[in-house]
Parts: C-alpha cells; sequence; structure tokens
C-alpha cells in the first residue's frame, strides 16, 4: 500500500505533468517560429513524459515495476511518441491497475486428484502371464481400466519381451494407454543409457588395460542390451551395434581368454549379419569353456540362417544332451523328434 507522503508526492507528480503537457500545447499555439516551436514542444513534453512516467509507476502491480529502469524508460517514451494520446492512456491505467487489482487474489496452490492407477501398480505384476497381457492390451472388449492395469504389468516382465509389446502400445487410440507405454518405453532406455553414461565416465578416469577391462566389457553388454531389448532401433541400432562391438574386441584385445567375450562378440556379429565371424566366435568360446547349451543355439539359429536344416537337427540333438537342455528342450524336441520324457 502507498503511504500518505508518497500519495503527496505522486499527486505532486501528476500536477507537474499535466502543467507541463498543457505547457507544451500553449507553445503549439503561441505563433512563435516553426523550429523554435517544434524545439520547445519536444523538451518541455519530455519533462512531462518523464513525470508521467514517475506518477504511473507505483499504481502497476508488483510484478510489472521490475526491472524498475527500464519499466520508466518505457513508460516514459510511450507518453513522448505518442503524444496528448498516451498521456491520459497512462492515466487511465494507472487508475484501472490501481483498483482491479484489488479483484483478483492470485492462488499459488491447487489441488489435483492422485493418478487412478497409482495404487494399483504392486498388486497386479503377478497376476498376468505375457499372454494374458497382449490379450488383454489388444482386446476391443476390456475396459480402459482393465487395459491399463494389464500395461503397468508388462514391468514385471523382461525388457527383451516387454518393449515390443510396449512399441506396439504407442498406436493405441486411448490418449492415457499411449502415453503411459511411451513413458515406460522411455524410462526402460534411459537407465541403460544411463548406465552406459556411468560406465563411459569410468572409463575415461582410468589407463591401465586391466582396470578398463571390466568397465569395457560392461559398455559392450549395455549397448547389446538396448539391441536385444528392441530399445534401438534403425540407424540407431546400427549404432549401438557398432559401439558393442567395439568395446567388445578391445576388451578380448586386453583378455582375449574371456569366454564370455566371445559370445558377446559372436552375438552381436551375428544380428549385424557377420554370420562366419559370429560362428567362429562362439566355436572360439565354446573351446574356452563356455557351456555347450549357450553355444550351440547360437550356433544353430546361424545354421538356419543359412537353411542348413541337417546341421540345426545335428546341434540341437547336441545341445539337447547338455546343461541347458531345460532352455532349449522344446526346440530340440520339435526338431530332433524326440519325446520329451
Amino acid at each position: 500500500m502507498i503511504c500518505s507522503s508518497a500519495v503527496a508526492t505522486n499527486f505532486q507528480l501528476l500536477i507537474g505533468a499535466l502543467l507541463l503537457e498543457g505547457a507544451a500545447i500553449a507553445t503549439l499555439l503561441a505563433g512563435m517560429q516553426p523550429d523554435s516551436t517544434m524545439a520547445l514542444f519536444f523538451l518541455i513534453h519530455l519533462l512531462a513524459s518523464a513525470l508521467l512516467a514517475f506518477f504511473v509507476w507505483p499504481f502497476f502491480p508488483a510484478q510489472y515495476r521490475q526491472p524498475r529502469r527500464y519499466v520508466l524508460i518505457f513508460l516514459g517514451a510511450f507518453s513522448f511518441f505518442v503524444p496528448v494520446l498516451a498521456f491520459f492512456g497512462l492515466l487511465f491505467a494507472a487508475v484501472a491497475s490501481r483498483f482491479l487489482s484489488r479483484l483478483y487474489t492470485p492462488k499459488p496452490f491447487s489441488l489435483v486428484k492422485l493418478p487412478r492407477v497409482a495404487d494399483s501398480i504392486v498388486t497386479i505384476s503377478s497376476s498376468y502371464g505375457i499372454g494374458g497381457i497382449r490379450s488383454r492390451l489388444l482386446s476391443a472388449n476390456s475396459s480402459t481400466d482393465m487395459r491399463m492395469k494389464a500395461l503397468l504389468a508388462v514391468n514385471a516382465i523382461p525388457g527383451r519381451l516387454s518393449s515390443p509389446l510396449l512399441r506396439e502400445m504407442l498406436g493405441d487410440p486411448v490418449d492415457d494407454i499411449r502415453l503411459v507405454a511411451y513413458g515406460m518405453l522411455d524410462g526402460q532406455e534411459k537407465k541403460l543409457n544411463a548406465q552406459i553414461n556411468h560406465a563411459i565416465e569410468k572409463l575415461d578416469q582410468v589407463q591401465e588395460p586391466l582396470l578398463r577391462l571390466p568397465y569395457l566389457k560392461r559398455l559392450g553388454e549395455l549397448y547389446w542390451e538396448l539391441v536385444y531389448q528392441g530399445l534401438a532401433q534403425s540407424d540407431v541400432m546400427r549404432f549401438a551395434l557398432g559401439e558393442s562391438l567395439h568395446y567388445t574386441n578391445e576388451a578380448l584385445q586386453i583378455n582375449p581368454a574371456d569366454g564370455d567375450l566371445w559370445v558377446l562378440l559372436g552375438k552381436v556379429q551375428q544380428r549385424s549379419g557377420q554370420g562366419e565371424a559370429a560362428a567362429a566366435a562362439l566355436c572360439r568360446a565354446g573351446e574356452l569353456g563356455i557351456q555347450d547349451g549357450r553355444v550351440l543355439s547360437y550356433l544353430a539359429e546361424l545354421a538356419y540362417s543359412r537353411r542348413d536344416f541337417a546341421e540345426v537337427r545335428r546341434l540341437l540333438r547336441q545341445a539337447n544332451t547338455t546343461d541347458a537342455a531345460q532352455v532349449i528342450q522344446p526346440v530340440a524336441h520339435f526338431w530332433c523328434g524326440a519325446v520329451a520324457e
């Protein structure tokens, strides 16, 4: 609130501005030489505009009074360059802002309803399998609430299976389904990218080869996960494959006896279309003691891509006798014609 002394001072500014503006107008009617008349008019009008700017400034709301210097310059310039009309316009603005500001009370906070799905995330994760989730998400007869619960249950599914399903939901006609699916997919990608950035920072801090080895291996695995989980598409996928190949090869130069690195190299080369190099890398991993089940299943996949079905059957029959039989048993029984016990 403006105090009484300030009000008196402002009133004096107003009287001065009015008198000066009247004097400026009077010079135009005095019949003097044109050059002298205009020079005197602009000088008196400039002083009146300055006084009016100082008079009007305190009446504006606080958020419009800062920065003080520039606001005063703007008000004075507005009054100066639009004679008479701007003068009375600013007077009206001062009066209006003085009284209209009392009609509005700002509300810094507002109430927002909690999302309806917030309390369902924990309880629904174990109620569906991947088939049940997919059928509910794609069912035209399911309600939006039921589809939203099924979508949230995707959190309990491995990234390899959840990413394609979430990507399919990006084209859903329901805005909530589409936005939640995008947020979940984006969250998975950001999580892996954060781990990649952290590993790169650690790698840059060490120069000793043996100290760099775990970070190189970790980066190769993380970039492969972007591809394996379906989070990297098109050009991004090719970039991720290239980075995984780069870091894996650099790690193998430090420790060529690491069988897990050879398996990773084989998977990356296989996805990159380098079938022969992938087969050689996987065979090398088997020579270094990696379980036959892990290696043979990938070699069988490479044989299938070459349409060498006899080799597929031979490799799967061999894999079916290893410790990894439980993982590939259904596929091996199909190809070998065996009957599960």
